[in-house]
């Protein structure tokens, strides 16, 4: 009987430690952070939910891919689900002013274990409730077969409230025989719903080769939970969505759920 009672009363410290430092520590709760890292910080990024990743390289931490079975006349092929794994740093250099790198590996099926790796920095002026910046993202063609690629974006960071709006317009390039260009608008509205719990929705405009009728819109649910662990900020974070939720394509159905996404981990922010 004791022990449930212990579990308890650790649960709730726990939630009402996270509670207390709402306000402090490496940018206090998830509405009221920067863009980017803490000057003199290191963030550990293995899980979604990031700023660096919105409009860079998707989602870092595991990412779990199903696609629907596909029927070709009375034969149902079945297509095996694929895990992803993808880390990250991100390095406060100073005020404003952070640099990083993204490594994806492949955990469960045919591609090489070690994908493309992404280096990438990012300069943002605060404007009190709003952030506007730069970024640069270089993906390094280490894979069979890949060209190198360049991505250059606008990041901005709206603060009001217990809410925050992180969006941007970015541009990724291949740089192979021929220049492939695309054009990504990212957009996360996030809100602490407490001191330590955030929720809320992510989406984007995807326009390959700049291109309405090949575009798509992507839509998920996201949230986390926030703790202080010997003075280091620990996110918990998730993201569960469509990443072919609606089609731009003339006679497309939608909302398009065949292909799903289940992305899980943990963001970590020290302080040196």
């Amino acid at each position: 009987m004791r022990i449930p009672r212990i579990l308890t009363v650790a649960i709730l410290a726990v939630a009402l430690t996270a509670t207390a430092w709402a306000d402090e520590g490496l940018g206090g709760k998830h509405s009221k952070r920067s863009m980017t890292a803490a000057a003199s910080s290191l963030t550990v990024l293995s899980g979604p939910v990031t700023t660096q990743a919105l409009g860079t390289m998707g989602d870092t931490g595991v990412t779990y891919t199903k696609i629907a079975d596909m029927t070709v006349g009375d034969q149902t092929i079945e297509v095996d689900p694929s895990i992803d794994y993808t880390l990250g740093a991100a390095y406060g250099i100073m005020e404003g002013l952070e640099g990083g790198a993204m490594v994806p590996l492949a955990l469960n099926n045919d591609r090489d274990l070690l994908g493309n790796p992404t280096v990438f920095a990012t300069y943002a002026m605060d404007q009190g409730s709003f952030d506007v910046g730069g970024r640069v993202a270089f993906t390094l063609p280490v894979t069979e077969g890949s060209d190198p690629a360049v991505n250059v974006g606008v990041p901005v960071l709206f603060r009001f409230g217990d809410s925050r709006l992180d969006a941007g317009i970015f541009v990724p390039l291949t740089l192979g025989d021929e220049v492939g260009k695309s054009l990504y608008v990212p957009v996360r509205f996030t809100q602490s719903v407490t001191g330590a719990i955030f929720a809320g929705v992510e989406t984007a405009i995807m326009l390959p080769d700049f291109k309405a009728d090949a575009g798509s819109v992507p839509m998920s649910v996201v949230g986390g939970y926030s703790l202080l662990t010997g003075g280091n900020v620990i996110d918990v974070t998730f993201n569960v969505g469509f990443p072919g939720f609606i089609s731009l394509a003339e006679g497309a159905e939608n909302p398009g759920t065949d292909l799903m996404q289940i992305a899980l981990g943990s963001n970590i922010q020290m302080a040196f």
